[in-house]
């Protein structure tokens, strides 16, 4: 599985996201076989950062809530809860998330959407590396 977690805030007719870290899988060679191992991303290490995210970003010690979309961690869930977030659980049909990225993709390739790829001056623990070209590769990804 992979993951991304992303937060923003709601200005106007504008949803501003001020930030987003992706989780993917390691792919790596056994070193005895050399065999190809997919090592799976810790949901533990994603909730922990969404609670850092939180604490962090709270506004007098109130996150407004977390949504996420299917996923399949309810120790992950249960331990946002009991955190005190306010997790609200989504599901969508195929039909609903091919309208949703097909919409995303009509306002890129328009121009209404910007994504800026300025290093960011500080990180939040248990956050990524920051890796140059993260820009083009979203690009690709989302064609």
């Amino acid at each position: 599985d992979t993951y991304v977690v992303s937060w923003g805030f709601i200005e106007g007719a504008n949803i501003i996201v001020d930030g987003m870290v992706g989780y993917r899988p390691t792919i790596t060679a056994n070193q005895v076989t050399g065999k190809v191992i997919t090592i799976p991303v810790q949901s533990d290490n994603v909730t922990s950062f969404i609670l850092a995210l939180a604490e962090r970003l709270s506004h007098r010690g109130t996150l407004l809530e977390v949504v996420f979309d299917q996923w399949n961690s309810q120790s992950s869930i249960t331990r946002l809860r009991n955190e005190g977030i306010v997790a609200v659980e989504t599901f969508f049909t195929n039909k609903y998330k091919n309208e949703m990225y097909t919409n995303f993709l009509e306002k890129l390739n328009q121009g209404a959407v910007r994504v800026f790829g300025k290093e960011p001056l500080n990180r939040p623990a248990g956050c990524p590396e920051y890796k140059p070209g993260w820009i083009e590769q979203m690009k690709l990804e989302l064609k």
